[in-house]
């Protein structure tokens, strides 16, 4: 029965309603009857009261029998009731003095009547009359003369007139207890669904996602728990997607690119041990296996490397850096290299130009561009790195006077494994990958463009939100 969370909301919510609604008709109507009730008790009050003082006149002479009848039968009528006066006064009643003679044999009215004898005025609600055979509303009153009682007023009114506006007051109650009903049902259907279905779709989608299958979930546009629930489940979908589809293409890249080093490796293994190698070419073959291993390794450290950059694995320690000395600083690691291909290194930037980086970051980023330039860069040639206030924030350029890129090829230079037709084949071809991913976690943009009068300058533009300065 509540095997899912629409019914667990719908059904308990409509319980509570139906309740809800009984209560407060059943409310409503015993207030109704209560109201009825009062007003009927102070009609035969104010009635008995009256005959009261009529009865009372009449005992001191001063009103004549007509006139009294006349105001029992007015009394009467206007109430609905049967009216009894009666002369007695409490000795005689506790003589054992009956009422036989009035035709009233109800054991209540000789109860109340003690009470009455003793100038109570009371009321009593539906007992049951044996001389009417009906339920009545019972008043009496006492009549006085000269301060003492002698007698009382009985009104008996039958409840018959009551129980028909009861009837309909309940019929009335009903209904409108059933049209409540009735609208209630598709609003809280309605409600009901608003919560559930988001939820149920995001059940679905995550049975999809388990099973490897696309799954198509559109955001809830609310700012209550389903809301925030919707936004965390997309947040993590897409979280799920990204890491699936690192995972395919690490396992994509990772054959491809280790198919060939591999193959190599293994026939050279193989003619090793078949003894087809000479024994003079055999340094020679060993240092190939090993040059094919230690690519494999680069290979293998830079795919991780990627995997983790592309997965955010590995957040950035941002510090405020100066670019200037730390530029100095790489490029004096490269002093060296630079010298064996007779190339000349220098760095141009601004003075007091700073950066919001973080420091081996950024120190991989301007190493790995570097390496790129002084490889196919010609002897005799110059390296620079320069660095200036942009309005887009700070831009950093490495420029070298190598072979250049052509044209087609100046987009395509940091995809992975990519490599432009220069005759050199160094490296893995995710160089200029990585480096891409590092400028793009701290908020930056990295293009290729063509140098004049030769080569390429690789342009970097890092968000003012990173820098220090404003332009």
């Amino acid at each position: 029965m509540f095997n899912s969370i629409f019914r667990r909301i719908m059904i308990p919510n409509l319980i509570l309603t139906l309740i809800l609604v009984i209560s407060l008709t059943m409310a409503v109507s015993n207030l109704y009857r209560n109201t009825l009730v009062d007003e009927k008790h102070r009609s035969l009050e104010a009635g008995a009261r009256e005959l009261s003082l009529e009865a009372s006149s009449y005992l001191r002479g001063a009103t004549t029998l007509e006139e009294l009848n006349a105001a029992v039968n007015a009394v009467g009528s206007s109430s609905e009731a049967m009216v009894y006066l009666i002369q007695i006064d409490q000795a005689q009643f506790q003589e054992n003095a009956t009422l036989q003679n009035t035709g009233l044999q109800d054991d209540f009215v000789e109860e109340n009547l003690t009470y009455i004898l003793a100038g109570k005025s009371v009321f009593s609600t539906a007992p049951y009359s044996d001389t009417f055979a009906a339920y009545v509303l019972f008043q009496g009153y006492p009549i006085y003369l000269d301060g003492d009682v002698h007698g009382a007023v009985l009104l008996l009114s039958p409840v018959d007139s009551l129980r028909a506006l009861f009837y309909d007051i309940n019929l009335t109650a009903a209904g409108i207890a059933a049209l409540v009903l009735l609208i209630s049902f598709p609003l809280i259907w309605w409600h009901s669904r608003r919560i559930s279905e988001p939820i149920r779709k995001m059940e679905a989608a995550t049975r999809l996602i388990a099973a490897g299958e696309p799954a198509v979930l559109k955001p809830i546009q609310s700012d209550d728990e389903v809301g925030r629930l919707s936004a965390s489940f997309l947040q993590m979908k897409a979280a799920l997607e990204k890491t699936e589809a690192l995972r395919k293409e690490l396992i994509a890249n990772v054959s491809h690119e280790l198919r060939t080093p591999l193959t190599s490796i293994r026939g050279f293994v193989q003619a090793l041990m078949d003894g087809v190698v000479p024994q003079e070419e055999e340094p020679e073959i060993l240092a190939l296996i090993q040059e094919e291993t230690l690519r494999l390794t680069s290979l293998t450290d830079d795919l991780l490397e990627l995997a983790k950059l592309q997965a955010a694995a590995k957040p950035l320690q941002l510090e405020q850096v100066e670019l200037e000395p730390l530029v100095q600083q790489v490029i004096n690691s490269f002093r060296q290299v630079a010298s064996e291909h007779k190339l000349d290194l220098k760095a141009e930037i601004e003075t007091d130009l700073s950066l919001m980086v973080d420091h081996n970051a950024f120190k991989q980023i301007l190493c790995n561009l570097l390496d790129n330039a002084i490889k196919y860069s010609q002897p005799g040639g110059t390296v620079a790195v320069h660095g200036r206030m942009v309005s887009g924030g700070v831009e950093l350029v490495v420029a070298d006077q190598g072979i250049g890129i052509p044209e087609e090829a100046l987009q395509l230079i940091f995809d992975k494994f990519y490599r432009a037709e220069s005759g050199i084949q160094a490296g893995t071809g995710l160089g200029l990958s990585i480096t891409k991913q590092l400028i793009h976690l701290h908020g930056g943009r990295i293009r290729a463009e063509k140098n004049v009068p030769v080569g390429t300058r690789i342009v970097m533009t890092f968000p003012k939100k990173f820098s220090s300065e404003s332009p």
